[in-house]
């Protein structure tokens, strides 16, 4: 499981993606506050093509920053 916190603020809340490391699909996902209020899942989709990148290459590191602006 891979959580993130959009706009590196956490009073966006948090959200988290879980998937599986084989075929690179997801078991499960909860969006963050900031998702849920403005219905969208943009950040939950970035995180999860992050993901996929880390499934492709193998490499599954325990703490990955993403920043967005």
């Amino acid at each position: 499981m891979y959580e993130y916190i959009p706009e590196d603020d956490i009073s966006n809340g948090k959200g988290s993606v879980t998937f599986n490391k084989k075929d690179a699909e997801v078991i499960d996902f909860s969006l963050s506050e900031i998702e849920n209020e403005e219905y969208f899942m943009l950040y939950r989709n970035k995180s999860f093509s992050v993901v996929r990148d880390f499934i492709e290459k193998q490499e599954f590191p325990e703490n990955y920053k993403i920043a967005w602006y």
